[in-house]
């Protein structure tokens, strides 16, 4: 799932950076262009986060506790 949206994302900048582009390139369409980048980067390192914490939490429920001991510490 996290691939779509990723995919969607680089899709929706695409077409964003094209219609930017339709009047002729300005300095503005840069900032908005590195705006909607750093938008997609934080999307796509959150889904990156999300996964990671839910494949933790999926391993460590096969320990007892938080250290792998058993609860004999």
């Amino acid at each position: 799932m996290d691939d779509i949206k990723r995919g969607f994302r680089d899709a929706k900048n695409t077409v964003k950076r094209g219609a930017r582009d339709l009047d002729g390139h300005q300095p503005q369409d840069d900032i908005g262009n590195a705006g909607d980048d750093v938008r997609a980067d934080i999307g796509n390192a959150g889904d990156d986060a999300r996964r990671g914490i839910d494949n933790n939490e999926r391993h460590s429920d096969t320990r007892d506790d938080a250290y792998g001991t058993g609860g004999n510490m």
